[in-house]
């Protein structure tokens, strides 16, 4: 084991780390090309580490002086960075079938709770670490050697080509060929008492054979075989030596910039994207106030609407000037808001009297606040109105003009929908498929044919059949799970009765998907029925929602109206008490701070659940399922104080309940069965994350049995809407190939289950490509039109509903208004990378790459819903051609809108959020 502590063993390293690096590149993105022009330019995409090794060398030659000790020492250090980056990509990828980003990984390590994100998958990086080294531990001494060689031979053609431009080759000392190949190969590690110099082989090889053409003596060891070896190969020939720079200059120049540049990348470049400075902040600032609609013609004035009732029209322009509409929005002053010595909720700030006084936020800016609070001085609210204003928004489409639909307008009109309480479940990782899983749709036959055998196929047949029978009764939606005879299997167990009465329980939302892909920014959005920013990591915590936000609502409404409190008063007369309950911790990426701005009055979390006197850690309910959290039932004790207090106090109760099991890892409580849903042998594990998230779903399933029936315990089941929503997917290599939410373009991370449940409501299975922020309009139109607010509360709902983006899903949805369509948009985890795009009256699904190089690409939901036949390019005009030619014409004309549209609404998230204007 010597051996480990030489250079030429380090360098070995410090070779496989860069080699790994690339071909692990080269092989995530080999099918991202043409295979002709990947092979044409493969020499190309090598060199930068070749260029990276060579200077490995150099810094890992073997000398005793000083600076060779320094020099040695930084190739060390530097070894030992690049192995762990590879080792870091390739356990990623091993894990995920994706490919890490550096600065991506960098956020995640600024937090603790982001380094278990990252310390997830730490075997898999150690183990592959280990394999790297153990594959230096053979060829080290042969790379060594070789490289070594290699940088003489340069070094002395280098020196060649200068003297003989010079003319004094033969006339000045120690200018002869041989005389500056400083590297040496020898290695005492290595070698025996021996001493090798380059200069002596090197010239007794290379210069007899170049320059005298005599015959050489063989050489006696083993370096100067490889010396040897390259003189002789026709490399080290002029001819050769120039054709190869000529093809290699060639190749460089003239093949295209994206993608190759990216696979040309060497692993420490693409490390130091860590260390990447942040954008400048007023230059982001100008580009949004430049960023102009890029399609004025559907905004002709003839196709503008004006005020009716609430609505306050649309008549956007698209040079970010105001119309009169517009401007009329901008400076109206509502007739609800609370006295004026009560204090605004926040997100409140574009309704505040003081708005254009105060500086943002208005009544509640800091006293001396200016108009000019801007990190950009230059840039002003004068110049930019900074709040959201719907009748200048280009994409708003309301559907509050279309009546409420037939199934649900008598059940809603003759008051028997009472809605006292709002329960809002956001279920981890929740697909759509899963919401519930149907036998013979398109997963449940890939589940069946990853089982081999027509016995494993029943027998996961049959356990798929109980895995959620209450999210079947949740939904309405039938699972169909039959025997190969065509029997359906025994019942389920059922923990939860459902006593609504046949054909009533609510809305199912068919296809809905989510806002963000991540879960805080899906938190958000579904919380707020507001887009997040597609920028890194949660930057919507530093500051405000540009809409009010649900519990910022309940408690303007409670501002508004006396505190009544008796028990025979109008329960829509009572005050709303607004509560958050999750078993995991609050602190990741800022989530408690964005908490804090949303006004929850009671919050129960993983620290509130430490501090708490039952906290017990004998109990198999207080051992963590993955590094966030705790099994939900944890939170039961508490959730029936807050409903028992909320109810005896004569309270309204909005409970927001964010689920924990189903995330990464899928962990079970202790004693939890568990199945094999698709089968495995021995130590093979290639299903196991799958089989691991298919038990947690079952989990998951029992818990919401277990909430249904605290309502029913608590007397309140018949008069509280329930709504569940999938904060986003989880795609896994069983069916995408790749694994997780993570720069993944497939489509189950973006379908989420959606359900509005409440017993008296008809049942409705809504199908329409909608978005979780239409969450928050449906809520308001269902509080609304059940008669569930009093008559000044339906007042300020009735207002607030018309300037939300999302539609109404108790209406019919409007796919397109004239030749604008109902577009909708998924941020992609971890923010800022990539974009999903779709609109409701098109089957087509796209992603395209925002800051990173990511190719665009185009799906159809409906004729390939696993996605098998993706249609990808590197640039849209490329993507046109694509989709025109696979899709045919109206999927060209429809991208050649989609990515225009996307690009403006990227940037106009950011000026909404004032991402680069004023601080929080």
């Amino acid at each position: 084991m010597w051996f480990l502590f030489s250079v030429s063993y380090v360098f070995g390293v410090f070779f496989i780390s860069i080699l790994g690096s690339k071909l692990l590149h080269l092989w995530t993105h080999f099918f991202t090309v043409p295979a002709s022009a990947f092979f044409l330019y493969l020499p190309t995409f090598f060199l930068f580490d070749l260029l990276t090794i060579c200077i490995g060398r150099m810094l890992l030659a073997q000398s005793k002086t000083p600076w060779a000790w320094i020099t040695s020492l930084i190739g060390s250090i530097a070894t030992l960075i690049c192995l762990g980056g590879t080792s870091s990509q390739l356990g990623f990828f091993l894990k995920t079938g994706g490919e890490l980003d550096w600065r991506d990984a960098g956020a995640y390590a600024t937090s603790k709770e982001g380094l278990k994100v990252l310390f997830s998958g730490s075997e898999a990086v150690i183990a592959c670490g280990v394999g790297f080294m153990i594959i230096a531990m053979p060829i080290h001494g042969f790379v060594y050697r070789a490289f070594g060689a290699f940088l003489g031979a340069i070094g002395d053609n280098i020196l060649s080509v200068y003297s003989y431009f010079r003319s004094f080759r033969m006339r000045i000392p120690g200018m002869q060929r041989g005389k500056y190949s400083a590297l040496k190969n020898a290695d005492t590690d290595l070698e025996s008492t021996d001493t090798y110099s380059m200069d002596e082989d090197f010239r007794s090889s290379a210069d007899n054979s170049f320059r005298r053409g005599g015959k050489n003596e063989a050489p006696t060891t083993i370096k100067g075989k490889i010396v040897r070896f390259f003189s002789r190969i026709p490399f080290f020939s002029w001819l050769w030596k120039i054709t190869l720079a000529l093809f290699l200059g060639l190749t460089l120049i003239l093949r295209p910039a994206k993608p190759y540049d990216f696979l040309s990348i060497t692993l420490p470049v693409s490390m130091l994207d860590v260390f990447a400075p942040e954008p400048d902040f007023c230059g982001a600032q100008r580009d949004l106030i430049l960023n102009d609609f890029p399609f004025p013609a559907l905004l002709n004035k003839t196709t503008w609407k004006q005020p009716e009732g609430d609505f306050r029209g649309w008549a956007p322009l698209a040079d970010k000037k105001m119309s009169p509409l517009g401007e009329a929005y901008r400076n109206h002053n509502v007739d609800w808001l609370p006295e004026e010595s009560t204090t605004l909720p926040r997100g409140f700030f574009r309704y505040d009297p003081k708005r254009f006084k105060g500086g943002y936020h208005g009544s509640l800016s800091a006293p001396g606040a200016i108009v000019s609070d801007h990190k950009c001085p230059q840039v002003s609210i004068h110049e930019k109105d900074p709040y959201y204003n719907p009748v200048a928004d280009p994409l708003k489409i309301t559907n509050l003009d279309n009546d409420i639909l037939p199934t649900l307008k008598q059940a809603l009109g003759d008051g028997n929908v009472k809605i006292k309480h709002v329960v809002f479940i956001l279920m981890e990782s929740l697909r759509q498929d899963f919401w519930p899983l149907q036998q013979g749709s398109h997963l449940h036959s890939l589940i069946m044919d990853l089982n081999k055998s027509d016995q494993e196929k029943e027998e996961a047949n049959e356990r798929l059949s109980w895995m959620m029978p209450h999210i079947e009764k949740i939904t309405g939606l039938k699972q169909g799970f039959t025997d190969k005879n065509g029997k359906p299997y025994a019942a389920p167990n059922y923990t939860w009765h459902d006593q609504a009465e046949e054909g009533f329980g609510g809305i199912n939302v068919a296809t809905a998907y989510t806002a963000a892909t991540m879960s805080t920014k899906s938190y958000c959005a579904n919380h707020c029925g507001a887009y997040p920013m597609p920028v890194e990591k949660f930057a919507e915590a530093d500051t405000d929602s540009y809409q009010p936000c649900i519990p910022q609502i309940l408690s303007m409404l409670n501002k508004v109206k006396k505190n009544v409190s008796s028990s025979d008063s109008d329960f829509r007369d009572l005050q709303w008490k607004t509560a958050l309950f999750e078993a995991e911790i609050e602190e990741y990426d800022r989530q408690e701070k964005f908490d804090a701005k949303l006004g929850f009055e009671h919050i129960i979390t993983k620290k509130q659940l430490e501090n708490d006197w039952r906290y017990n850690k004998s109990d198999v309910l207080y051992h963590k399922i993955n590094y966030f959290a705790y099994p939900e039932p944890i939170l039961m004790p508490y959730l029936k104080e807050f409903i028992s207090n909320t109810t005896a106090n004569n309270q309204r109760m909005w409970l927001s309940h964010f689920t924990s099991t189903t995330h990464h890892a899928w962990g079970l409580p202790e004693g939890y069965p568990y199945y094999d849903y698709v089968s495995h042998t021995g130590m093979n594990k290639k299903h196991d994350n799958f089989n691991r998230y298919m038990n947690t779903v079952r989990y998951h399933d029992g818990w919401m049995a277990s909430l249904m029936n605290l309502l029913d315990e608590q007397g309140i089941a018949n008069e509280t809407l329930v709504v569940f929503a999938g904060d986003h997917g989880h795609s896994f290599k069983d069916d995408a190939g790749k694994e997780g939410t993570y720069e993944n373009q497939f489509i189950s991370n973006y379908r989420v289950g959606l359900t509005f449940r409440h017993p008296h409501l008809p049942r409705v299975q809504y199908d329409a490509n909608t978005t979780t922020i239409s969450i928050l309009p449906t809520i308001l139109d269902l509080l609304i039109n059940s008669g569930s607010l009093n008559e000044n509360d339906s007042h300020i709902a009735s207002d607030l509903v018309h300037d939300y983006e999302g539609q109404s899903l108790i209406r019919p949805y409007k796919k397109s208004d004239g030749d604008r369509r109902a577009w909708a948009f998924s941020v992609v985890n971890s923010g800022a990378g990539m974009l999903g795009i779709t609109s409701a009256d098109v089957n087509w699904r796209l992603v395209i790459p925002l800051n990173k190089v990511i190719e665009y690409r185009i799906t159809d939901a409906v004729n390939d819903p696993m996605e098998l036949k993706p249609v990808a390019a590197w640039s849209p005009e490329e993507l046109i051609t694509a989709a025109q030619s696979s899709l045919g014409d109206e999927a060209a004309q429809w991208v050649s809108e989609a990515i225009p549209i996307a690009q403006w609404w990227v940037k106009e998230r950011q000026r909404l959020w004032r991402y680069h204007g004023l601080s929080s």
